[in-house]
């Protein structure tokens, strides 16, 4: 599978959600960015592939990952990527890839997706999208000027979540305390556990990553949907018997992907 992601200054982004990938059972994760930053998205991980995209990201990063995209089961786009008119370009040229596989797009990717809203005709009913409350806002077009919008999602989840419906026929993850699955024409499901150690920054990488690593196992994208949500849920409640007062890093969460037991 492919991490696409990584800008200057938020290189954590891609490798914990490539960490995220490898911990939930991906075999093999490259992450592909801009070449300058390969190196610091990799750090000490010899386990992380890398594919150099020239020395920024813009309108030619998609057929420059076409051919490694055409090899891989899944994607993961957005984490690090920057909200640059150049990360839109690229957004919108990875997600045209005819032969692209599922994607999940996260973070930065979805912001783009905000201000670029002609992308989302791009995406597919396999794609899967998750937003935490502030992302939703902005994609629902709401004032999110000192967290109103972010409010506004909160008062009335399920209202928020069948707004996002309509804006994409792809898997929404509406993030937070009941995190919301759904699809066009497809039941909704909740998450029944929460915890508080994964409000931690990168937390969102770590689950986009495992959510990929789980349809590169050839499991269909909405079941890979609710179960990286439960597993990452589950990674949180257990490191809250290790870290009691949250002070758990995302990587540690990664980590509990593979250690806590299933």
């Amino acid at each position: 599978m492919v991490v696409a992601g990584g800008s200057e200054g938020l290189c954590g982004a891609p490798h914990l959600a490539a960490l995220g990938a490898l911990r939930a059972g991906a075999g093999l994760v490259t992450v592909a960015a801009p070449g300058p930053l390969i190196d610091a998205i990799r750090g000490a991980v010899p386990e992380i592939m890398s594919h150099a995209l020239g020395a920024s990201w813009g309108p030619d990063s998609g057929p420059a990952l076409a051919a490694l995209l055409a090899r891989a089961q899944a994607l993961v786009v957005g984490p690090g990527l920057g909200r640059s008119p150049e990360a839109g370009q690229a957004l919108a040229s990875i997600l045209a890839l005819p032969d692209r596989p599922p994607a999940v797009i996260d973070a930065d990717a979805l912001s783009v997706l905000a201000s670029t809203p002609s992308c989302l005709s791009l995406l597919r009913r396999d794609d899967m999208l998750t937003p935490h409350p502030g992302e939703a806002a902005s994609l629902l077009n709401r004032d999110n000027s000192q967290g109103r919008g972010s409010l506004s999602v909160q008062a009335d989840r399920c209202a928020a979540l069948r707004e996002l419906l309509a804006l994409a026929p792809s898997i929404w993850v509406l993030k937070g305390a009941g995190t919301l699955i759904g699809r066009q024409g497809d039941p909704v499901s909740l998450c029944p556990l929460a915890a508080p150690n994964l409000a931690v920054g990168g937390s969102g990488d770590v689950l986009a990553g495992c959510a990929a690593a789980l349809i590169a196992q050839r499991l269909a994208p909405d079941l890979a949907a609710c179960a990286a949500v439960l597993l990452h849920a589950k990674a949180g409640r257990w490191l809250a018997e290790r870290y009691p007062h949250r002070g758990n890093l995302a990587s540690d969460i990664a980590a509990a992907l593979a250690a806590m037991p299933r």
